[in-house]
């Protein structure tokens, strides 16, 4: 078999599972193109070693993995296959068919179903380590990074070593160009949300370091009692896990506050979180620890107890390297928490003077203040340590840049006879240089050594050479490279000054000149050989703390939240870590709005916008409140007999609890309550009850930490109940334009001609967009602005609508209103040039309102006014119509690419909901009603049009208010005490004034003179009606409104119908029937009318259907016709029309394919001729005799027709129709 050839041919085969893997496990960051096919090409290489020689069983594929990983990763990766192979523990998302079919190619079929399942669960296990490995590569080096490339996964897997022995890449080295590592940004430079952020991901390492310690090392220290007493272990570890609950503590803190972010407050507000801890005076356990820490006793005693025979055999037992992380990294790994504790300080400074909060600088200024004494007290305690921490204080990977790169340039310049790739491209960090000896037999050589990451460099002096040759320009020359990924190293024992490092090849015995040299070479050796062997030892010992101590939640009796998510109550669509919300009832609706496990800001803004369309504001507070209020599981029966006993219980599974489930649902609870006071007022301003519910609700809460943020929400409210409206004075950073007078300054004398029209435009702009930043959310949710009620829900929409008329009509009576000729042309004139600079300043809505103006009757009649204008305006009026085309495309576009600000046309939006809202059902379709499971993607649709709106009401114009001119315009009043009627009829006959009568109202007069004469058709009442429907309107609680023009007989209310068309057949019943607005009993044959039927719902029934009175018509298929073909000349086209042939027919309300049976004689028409006919169509439809259709070919009618005869269409017409080999083109003959 050729293993390449195989290899190649699955290539790409797991690139779906891979990226379903990473979704699910790291949903912030995206798999590049390259990436993908690099970690597939890397799972078939490693499936097909582990096929090598193929296995036939589970026990076989099991040594394959013992003989292919190292310990412990073998164990672990077996340990996480058995979870899949047992039923129900765990689901693998590799695709098992596809690696079933590999393997079966690999082993030529010969391996059981079970052997691909334990593959594809390892391969599962592969991938997730590769990439938790890469993404904490990715976030170390940026904050903003989005996308993993194929270099981020060949670097971080060439710094593991682990991984590297797994796909043996002696070539890596080649692979990886010059490693795309960030220099470290200076902290003057960065926002105080990115500070926040990257101390939030600092603390999280850090804590990590700690936690190494104490689950790793202490643990191991302390499950040995006689080997290690407890006052050794407090020696040796101090008060370490006190200050791991402080990191976790601050972490948590942190994290609320991110929460407790939005758009309008995106800086996260952490300085309370630091003076409630500094207040606490937790501070001050780094000084006890550090104190313990930097004794000078205590380093005799940590070697004295490592010294002793039977601990340095127990710790070699532990596990490989134990006992060497134990004694040269353990040191270095316990200064860590007295270097982050001066870290804290660094941030603190560097965050109060970031921050723009006012109170949050007053809250760092007296952490400042609070932390002073314990600094200094640190300062004393740390005088002897090292001024920078240094990197073997950690075993995590730094990925570090900068100054780094340069001193790795530096260094393989100052080395004669380099080769190979540079030290930048293989190696990520400098750590260490110093001299040693290298010892070779009986002879030994100075050598100056230089550690990286990833390489040994052994060099000897120029200097030293004798006979001193020519100058070099080379300080160093190269005498060994060792690799470590390679290499193993060892300590020895006998010695205070020797160690080895074996790279598979060569032993490199080495001897430093001190032990405290030895110590420090050997503390950056192992921590190197053993970092990611230890993490993922970590990882794996959380994994297993958190199965054997699962969390113990309330019944679903107690708690109504408990309930488990089901079909029946939540639909979510979307794979990985979040994913998105279909629909669901509104308990889980307000579940998944404070889910425990994970946040997600837009869905909490779209629920808080939408809410109100299917539940009221009262229902959410108290459903919120239910939330918040969670029961805690009682003991458990071995608790309860111990409490019983009077012993000490340390109730581990309550905090797991309370830390896992409670705090983040009471948290989010609080910030779902925080936005909606926030951002939604209106609902509290305008309910008193709801608001004294939530601020009862507020003053109940409990704990150190929520009351926190019921602090922050009682400022809100008082800020709120402290001004009508929460909007912040715009500042600009230039001045604004100065305001343009033209004839006067007396209010009195103001006119649209007396006032120049670019301040007439920029007051006009000010207005509007004062109107239009009032709308709120809460008045287009459910379209409540064309209900009853509408004056209450929807004031500040209903205003803007309102200005808008008002304006318009201002125009148009301004216009027809003058008598002069030459006057009229120019208030004409006028209004153009307003229009204009109504242009410029991106005021749509404006705009809009002088167009509708100019395109009413009365105005857009005055042809021989517009003959007279300048040029210059008679193309600038062309522009602005052109603009606001009837569907408003190019102004929608021109919105889309402009700057704020800019007031948009909220007609638009409107429309839009309102299509929305009518074009979607409230509950989600497909399933039972009885389930009332909220359509929430129909929820998400809107806010989203919302958030169009809302995006332009935060950006003000730099214009200067006119206050004189702003109320001439507030005060219009272009009715004038009319009706709309009589004000239409006036400037209507205002427009026919001084005009020829001939061609005005003379002609209007004949013209009605003749229409009265005109006889009323015969209607045909006798027959049974026949009604084509035009559109389909759904009144929810009444029933669906069908429109159309009768064709035929007479309909009366209560009438049973039949709704026939495309395949289908409804019945439903006549429950009203209008027509322009009035309320019939009874509709004739040619009324045009709107019946509201009973039985059928909307998303039922389409345009083109008929409703029939019931059982009189039925629908067909065929039907005899007499067509003529339009030729070239007449708009038709210049191709037959041939026997057989699939065209599209389109009758009046519908369309559908038909095709053409002729005689056999007469095989095709010509075009520009006449023929008959019979037509087949797809689907049977309602004809009658009469009736007119034409034929369309693309974009073209080619012909037109009359219906002779209707048929039936026998059963080989609907076969041939139908016949996939003849393709619905061959009759039969």
């Amino acid at each position: 078999m050729d293993s390449s050839h195989e290899k190649s041919k699955w290539l790409g085969v797991l690139i779906p599972s891979i990226t379903k893997i990473q979704q699910l496990h790291h949903a912030r960051l995206s798999l590049a193109d390259d990436a993908l096919r690099y970690l597939d090409s890397l799972l078939i290489r490693l499936l097909s070693s582990l096929l090598s020689p193929p296995p036939k069983n589970i026990q076989e594929a099991q040594d394959q993995i013992n003989r292919k990983f190292p310990e412990p990763l073998s164990t672990w990766a077996l340990e996480d296959s058995k979870h899949v192979k047992e039923k129900g523990k765990r689901k693998v998302h590799i695709s098992l068919d596809k690696v079933h079919h590999i393997v079966k190619d690999f082993s030529s079929g010969n391996t059981e179903k079970q052997v691909s399942l334990f593959f594809a669960a390892v391969l599962e296990y592969m991938i997730a380590d590769i990439l938790k490995l890469t993404a904490n590569y990715v976030e170390n080096i940026s904050s903003t990074r989005k996308v993993i490339n194929e270099q981020d996964i060949k670097i971080a897997m060439f710094a593991d070593k682990v991984l590297v022995n797994i796909f043996q890449e002696d070539d890596a080295e080649d692979d990886i160009a010059l490693l795309p590592i960030a220099a470290n940004d200076e902290i003057g430079d960065e926002t105080h949300s990115t500070l926040v952020r990257n101390l939030l991901s600092e603390e999280q390492r850090y804590l990590r370091d700690v936690q190494l310690i104490i689950k790793l090392i202490k643990k191991a220290f302390c499950d040995r009692p006689q080997l290690f007493s407890q006052t050794d272990i407090d020696l040796i570890f101090g008060n370490i896990e006190d200050v791991a609950e402080l990191s976790m503590k601050l972490i948590v803190m942190i994290e609320e506050a991110f929460e407790m972010t939005d758009d309008t407050n995106p800086d996260p507000l952490v300085g309370n979180c630091f003076e409630e801890i500094a207040e606490g005076g937790e501070f001050g356990l780094y000084s006890d620890y550090t104190q313990n820490i930097t004794d000078n006793r205590w380093n005799e005693r940590f070697l004295s107890i490592l010294h002793q025979t039977s601990v340095n055999s127990a710790l070699k037992l532990v596990c490989e390297g134990f006992r060497d992380v134990v004694t040269y990294v353990l040191p270095n790994l316990l200064l860590v928490p007295i270097y982050h504790c001066f870290y804290y300080f660094e941030q603190i400074q560097a965050l109060e003077h970031s921050t723009n909060d006012s109170d949050d600088k007053e809250a760092f200024s007296q952490v400042v203040s609070a932390i002073t004494p314990i600094k200094l007290i640190l300062e004393n305690r740390a005088a002897t340590l090292p001024k920078n921490r240094p990197s073997e204080a950690s075993l995590r990977i730094s990925w570090r840049g900068g100054l780094q790169m340069e001193k790795m340039k530096d260094i393989e310049e100052s080395i004669e006879g380099w080769w190979g790739k540079t030290i930048t491209q293989t190696c990520n960090e400098f750590i260490y240089e110093g001299d040693l000896t290298r010892v070779m037999g009986k002879r030994s050589s100075e050598r100056r050594v230089f550690l990286f990451d990833s390489l040994l460099l052994c060099c000897k002096s120029n200097q030293a050479r004798r006979p001193m040759p020519a100058v070099s320009p080379h300080e160093y020359r190269l005498k060994e490279r060792i690799l470590l990924r390679k290499s193993t190293v060892t300590d020895d024992e006998s010695s205070d000054c020797q160690f080895s490092v074996d790279d598979g090849e060569t032993k490199h015995i080495f001897c430093a000149h001190s032990s405290e040299e030895k110590r420090a070479w050997m503390a950056h050796l192992v921590r190197l050989q053993y970092r990611s062997t230890y993490d993922r030892m970590l990882d794996q010992l959380m994994r297993e703390e958190a199965s054997q101590l699962p969390v113990r939640y309330p019944s679903k009796e107690e708690y109504r939240y408990m309930e488990p998510d089901s079909p029946d109550n939540l639909v979510l669509e979307g794979e990985g870590q979040i994913p998105q919300i279909k629909g669901g009832t509104v308990l889980k609706l307000v579940e998944r709005l404070t889910y425990h496990l994970y946040y997600v800001p837009g869905f909490t803004k779209t629920f808080l916008t939408t809410f109100r369309s299917f539940c009221k504001p009262r229902l959410l507070l108290e459903l919120l409140i239910e939330r918040y209020n969670i029961p805690e599981p009682p003991p458990t029966e071995a608790q309860s007999a111990a409490i019983e006993r009077g012993e000490i219980v340390s109730r581990d599974d309550l905090k797991r609890f309370r830390k896992e489930y409670a705090q983040p649902i009471q948290l989010r609870v609080m910030n779902v309550i925080r936005q909606w006071l926030e951002h939604h007022w209106y609902d509290f301003e305008s309910d008193r009850e709801l608001f004294e519910s939530v601020q009862q609700f507020v003053s109940s809460v409990k704990g150190k930490n929520m009351q926190k943020w019921a602090r922050t929400m009682d400022k809100i409210i008082a800020k709120k109940k402290g001004s009508e409206e929460d909007i912040p004075m715009p500042s600009f950073r230039n001045d604004p334009p100065p305001v343009e007078w033209h004839i006067t300054h007396d209010a009195e004398k103001y006119s649209i001609m007396s006032l120049h029209p670019i301040e007439v435009a920029r007051q006009l702009t000010l207005l509007e967009f004062d109107l239009y930043r009032k709308v709120q959310s809460s008045e287009l949710v459910g379209t409540v602005w064309t209900k009853v009620g509408k004056e209450t829900s929807s004031p500040n929409l209903l205003r803007m609508i309102h200005w808008c008329t008002t304006i318009t009509r201002w125009v148009s009576r301004s216009i027809v209103e003058t008598k002069n000729f030459e006057e009229r042309t120019s208030v004409m004139s006028r209004a153009i040039e307003i229009m204009q600079v109504l242009k410029q300043l991106n005021n749509f809505n404006g705009l809009l309102e002088f167009v509708a103006a100019f395109n009413s009757s009365p105005i857009h009649r005055l042809n021989h006014t517009k003959q007279h204008l300048p040029d210059r305006l008679v193309k600038g009026l062309k522009e602005c119509m052109d603009l606001c085309d009837p569907r408003l495309t190019k102004c929608l576009e021109k919105l889309r690419s402009c700057d704020p600000p800019c007031v948009p046309f909220v007609g638009t939006f409107l429309t839009n909901i309102l299509k929305t809202e009518e074009g979607n059902p409230h509950l989600l379709p497909n399933y039972p009603e009885h389930l009332e499971l909220i359509n929430f993607g129909k929820r998400r649709m809107v806010a989203a049009i919302m958030q169009d709106i809302q995006q332009y009401q935060n950006q003000p114009y730099n214009l200067l208010p006119v206050n004189d001119i702003r109320d001439y315009l507030i005060n219009l009043n272009p009715l004038e005490g009319q009706t709309e009627k009589q004000f239409n009829d006036y400037i209507f006959a205002c427009s026919l004034e001084e005009k020829e009568p001939s061609i005005g109202r003379d002609s209007i007069e004949k013209l009605c003179e003749a229409i009265d004469t005109v006889p009323i058709p015969l209607r045909d009442l006798t027959s049974p009606p026949v009604f084509p429907i035009d559109n389909v309107y759904g009144i929810p609680g009444r029933g669906t409104v069908i429109t159309g023009c009768l064709k035929q007989g007479v309909l009366k209310r209560g009438d049973s119908l039949d709704i026939i068309g495309f395949g289908k057949s409804l019945k439903c019943s006549i429950s009203s029937m209008e027509m322009f607005h009035k309320t019939l009993d009874r509709v004739e044959a040619g009324d045009q009318a709107g019946v509201l039927s009973k039985g059928i719902k909307r998303e039922e029934v389409r345009t083109g259907m008929v409703a029939v009175k019931a059982g009189s018509i039925k629908p067909t298929r065929s039907l005899n016709a007499t067509v003529y073909l339009l030729s070239s000349k007449e708009g038709g086209a210049d191709k037959p029309l041939t026997h057989g042939s699939e065209q599209m027919m389109f009758f009046k309300t519908w369309g559908c394919t038909c095709r053409p049976e002729m005689e056999e004689s007469e095989r095709m028409v010509m075009p520009g001729e006449q023929g008959s006919m019979r037509l087949t169509m797809r689907v049977p439809m309602v004809i009658l005799k009469g009736d007119r259709f034409t034929l369309r070919r693309g974009n073209t009618t080619i012909g037109t027709g009359i219906v002779t005869d209707v048929t039936e269409a026998d059963k080989q017409d609907n076969a041939d129709y139908f016949n996939p080999q003849t393709g619905g083109k061959k009759m039969k003959s």
